[in-house]
């Protein structure tokens, strides 16, 4: 299904070009079975707008401000420069088949988890956020690990209460500026593992459904509506 929409409207319309930077090339290392990928580009620069605009409201700027004494106080770090700054790049949240990791710990055999990518131009920056979150759950839950030798960090923890382990989630750069979040290390092994890896950008469904999208764009929101048919049923 491919649909098209056009907005009219008597003023003005606000000038939003497409982000030059803005290649796609985080599709790359998305998994083709992917059911639903959500991508778009610069984190920062649209928090930047959005807390700007919230501040001009005393009850949502109120929010704001709560939010950001909240993780100040958690984590040490400052919501803004710290954290969400770094996020210059392209970032995509996706859900796609994997038989472990966080979801597949609370209903066994769903065969579905989550996956996060984020570049940035400021790694340093992003390995700081990186190393504060780590140190805020404990060294005894943040262990370092390994994936067909590539280094992660692995989130370990008690989900069912059962005595056992289980996998919540998973961090490693995937790439020198793009840093991957999954919901557990099964979930991570099918991004880090070369074989038998499809990448969405070359899936065949994907590149017919936005063939005739204007390129250049800043982001997607693509559903593969027969495999999540599959899914449900």
């Amino acid at each position: 299904m491919h649909l098209e929409a056009q907005l009219y409207n008597e003023g003005a319309l606000p000038n939003m070009p497409a982000s030059p930077n803005a290649d796609h090339s985080i599709l790359s290392l998305i998994p083709a079975a992917t059911y639903f990928m959500g991508s778009g580009y610069d984190i920062g620069g649209f928090w930047n707008d959005v807390s700007s605009a919230f501040s001009l409201s005393e009850v949502s700027g109120g929010l704001i401000e709560t939010a950001r004494s909240i993780v100040a106080l958690a984590t040490g770090l400052d919501l803004d420069t710290d954290i969400l700054n770094w996020m210059d790049g392209e970032y995509s949240l996706f859900l796609f088949p994997s038989r472990s990791g966080l979801l597949n710990s609370f209903f066994p055999g769903v065969g579905l988890e989550a996956g996060v990518l984020l570049e940035t131009s400021n790694r340093q920056a992003a390995e700081t956020a990186l190393a504060a979150l780590d140190n805020l759950v404990g060294e005894d839950i943040a262990l370092s690990a390994a994936i067909a030798d590539h280094p992660v960090t692995n989130w370990q923890y008690d989900v069912n209460a059962d005595g056992q382990l289980d996998s919540v989630l998973t961090h490693t750069w995937i790439t020198d500026d793009t840093l991957a979040f999954t919901s557990g290390n099964g979930a991570m092994e099918r991004l880090v593992v070369p074989a038998g890896f499809n990448p969405l950008s070359d899936y065949s469904t994907f590149r017919n459904a936005t063939a005739m999208f204007p390129k250049p764009n800043n982001g997607y929101f693509y559903i593969n509506a027969s495999s999540t048919l599959g899914f449900f049923y």
